[in-house]
């Protein structure tokens, strides 16, 4: 009769015999069965988790098997529930494409414009409806840009820059369909230096530079209180500009700012004047000092024009005698623009025999300035309207008795007719307080620019 043997006697008699095998290969193999009673003693999950440490991801709990055993029980495998099975990735959403930059080319319209970005249809015309309630899309330049994102081939927005820190936008709103507005653009101004060495005449050597002609038409006017540039201005003076381009978000240039700082040596003479804003003022510029350029009389009302004719007896073009000039007479170009030489009040305008067609402005109770020869007037102005020094007034001509285009020009003091080369007037304003030491701080700030450009041998140093 023989006895049936638990489950662990069974075990060991198997483990008793492989001991039995001779050689290296019966000690193995009896080994190997030893191990693997051992692990079976353990719950299979403990196992799982040691492995998961070394898999990229954890082993979830649910899929775990465990070997369960009580003392009076054989051992038996118990599988949990299958996990659900895994559900469908979602489509990807369409890339959203970096914006595609388009300038306008001539002849160009918003339309056209989307069209070439590959926007046709019915999604265009929805967009440019919506664009026309904030901008009339008729007005697109040459040379305007636009920015336009697209999410696949679904226009997503589009941007016209209007100015350097201002666009249009025409977006997509939570409904699908169009809105559109302005709004300020995202921008930075980047410094540059302009500088070089007089021939002729400033105006000419500053766009030799590549300064913009709003920069130098801006430095012209600073210097023109305290500068004659018909006889003060030499070959071999020099100049030097720091002003501002404006940047858009994309590192593309959307225009100009200001010029910051303006030197101009004159026979060896360094003048210099830095643009800032007082707190409660208008920006301007000053000199080193603080103090204001402004004067309440420009002493050249014209930009770029040369002196034909001085103040005092001549002999007349056309009457053919000699009489009293009684003004400064600028060549210039009919169209020229013509400004007021200071703030005050349009007290004569229309035509006046021999001056032809001619302005008169008080500005206070001593001095007027006359314009004649004008070819037209600024739209809008009239007796008693107000103007501001700088505001165009009317535009070089010669009507009236003149043999060519030119601005004659008149200041008078008291009712008396001076020469107009010779009026010096006080400064308006110099900073004090608060006012002062945020203009130091900027005039610094100007400064150090100015010494790495000349650092850097961009520019000349001022000996």
């Amino acid at each position: 009769m023989r006895l049936a043997r638990s489950p662990e006697r069974r075990g060991r008699s198997r483990f008793a015999r492989f001991r039995r095998r001779r050689g290296p290969a019966g000690l193995a193999a009896a080994a190997a069965l030893g191990l693997g009673l051992t692990l079976l003693a353990r719950p299979i999950s403990e196992g799982l988790e040691a492995l998961s440490g070394r898999l990229p991801i954890p082993v979830p709990e649910a899929a775990a098997m465990r070997l369960e055993r009580r003392a009076d029980a054989p051992v038996r495998l118990a599988l949990l529930p299958p996990a659900a099975p895994p559900q469908p990735l979602a489509a990807p959403a369409p890339i959203a494409l970096p914006p595609r930059i388009i300038a306008a080319q001539a002849g160009d319209t918003a339309a056209s414009l989307l069209a070439r970005a590959g926007v046709g249809g019915d999604e265009a015309q929805a967009a440019i409806r919506q664009l026309g309630a904030v901008w009339d899309p008729k007005t697109l330049q040459t040379g305007q840009r636009a920015a336009i994102f697209l999410q696949g081939d679904r226009l997503m927005s589009l941007r016209f820059a209007l100015a350097p820190g201002r666009e249009v936008v025409v977006a997509r709103d939570d409904k699908g369909g169009f809105v559109a507005e302005q709004q300020d653009r995202p921008t930075h101004a980047v410094p540059l230096v302009g500088s070089g060495t007089i021939a002729s005449s400033l105006s000419q050597a500053a766009a030799d530079a590549e300064i913009p002609a709003g920069i130098v038409g801006e430095v012209i006017a600073a210097f023109s209180y305290d500068v004659d540039f018909q006889r003060e201005i030499h070959p071999d003076d020099r100049f030097t500009v720091l002003y501002q381009r404006i940047d858009d978000e994309f590192g593309e240039p959307a225009g100009f700012g200001h010029a910051l700082y303006a030197e101009l040596v004159l026979s060896g003479k360094a003048l210099a004047l830095y643009r800032f804003a007082p707190a409660d003022g208008d920006p301007g510029f000053f000199t080193a000092d603080g103090t204001s350029v402004k004067k309440a009389l420009l002493r050249t009302p014209i930009d770029g024009a040369r002196i034909t004719s001085g103040f005092g007896m001549r002999l007349h073009p056309i009457l053919g005698y000699s009489r009293m000039h009684r003004g400064v007479d600028f060549g210039a170009p009919s169209g020229t623009r013509v400004y007021a030489a200071g703030d005050g009040t349009i007290t004569e305008i229309g035509r006046a025999g021999g001056y032809g067609n001619y302005i008169e402005i008080t500005h206070n109770k001593q001095y007027a300035t006359a314009y004649a020869h004008l070819s037209g007037f600024a739209r809008g102005l009239h007796e008693g309207s107000h103007v501001h020094q700088g505001d165009v007034i009317g535009y070089v001509g010669m009507t009236g008795l003149a043999t060519g285009p030119h601005l004659h020009y008149e200041v008078h003091f008291k009712g008396e007719q001076i020469n107009p080369l010779s009026v010096k007037m006080a400064a308006t304003a110099r900073l004090e307080g608060n006012d002062l030491a945020a203009f130091r701080a900027a005039r610094a700030a100007a400064d150090r620019e100015i010494a790495e450009w000349r650092r850097a041998g961009r520019i000349a140093r001022v000996e």
